[in-house]
């Protein structure tokens, strides 16, 4: 799920909580509406709670549509019997996400249309020279291996990513990104403090809070014991 999605789908939860919904009636509102992965996280959690599981189990058991963060708070929240306000914090962290990504992108689209219009300025005389066949030709190829670079960098950046999660390696990598090494620590606090917080709150003991909020954060520099 994006987080765009995870963010509507938090936020919606919330209100229908807060407007006297129970929770599986909440869900079976949703999915009449819902497309794609929020669609297929609703189903699994239905299908968990179904099954006598609690709200957070069953959220936990849509796992990876349900992250490690979003189960930590889930649990405590619902050990303190303020779900909708969970909900409500968690839809407030994937509205911040989407923010920070759609600012990240608007960084790299300049200078990707920079180039792509440098490539097809550059090669303008081939049209003269030889042929539009040839122009065409030139800067397609180029255009691709363009597009091929990005994909490879993006994979690239994924996997690293990824790793970060149990490689302090990877993760001081990411931290000298400049931009991303930023929102990368941030967020990384942001999960860790959201999840000990709500557990804290719900009475959850100390080191049990820590260990699984170290998980939720998501970055090895927090060790999960």
């Amino acid at each position: 799920m994006s987080p765009r999605s995870k963010q509507q789908l938090y936020h919606s939860l919330a209100q229908l909580l807060r407007a006297g919904i129970p929770f599986p009636k909440a869900l079976e509102k949703l999915n009449a509406t819902a497309r794609g992965s929020t669609r297929a996280a609703i189903a699994r959690i239905r299908g968990e709670l179904a099954a006598g599981r609690t709200v957070a189990e069953a959220c936990a058991e849509a796992y990876p549509m349900i992250g490690a963060m979003e189960a930590a708070v889930l649990t405590a929240v619902e050990r303190a019997g303020s779900l909708d306000r969970g909900l409500e914090q968690l839809a407030d962290y994937f509205e911040a996400i989407t923010t920070a990504r759609g600012a990240m992108l608007a960084k790299t689209v300049y200078p990707i249309f920079i180039l792509v219009l440098g490539v097809l300025l550059l090669n303008l005389p081939k049209i003269i020279n030889e042929s539009t066949a040839a122009y065409l030709r030139t800067t397609l190829g180029l255009l691709g291996a363009v597009a091929a670079g990005i994909w490879v960098l993006f994979m690239i950046c994924r996997v690293i990513f990824s790793m970060a999660t149990f490689s302090p390696l990877a993760d001081g990598f990411l931290r000298l990104i400049p931009l991303v090494g930023g929102m990368q620590r941030a967020f990384a606090m942001s999960r860790f403090c959201l999840a000990y917080d709500m557990q804290l709150e719900a009475g959850i003991n100390t080191i049990d809070a820590l260990s699984s909020s170290a998980l939720a954060s998501r970055t090895s520099r927090v060790p999960y014991t």
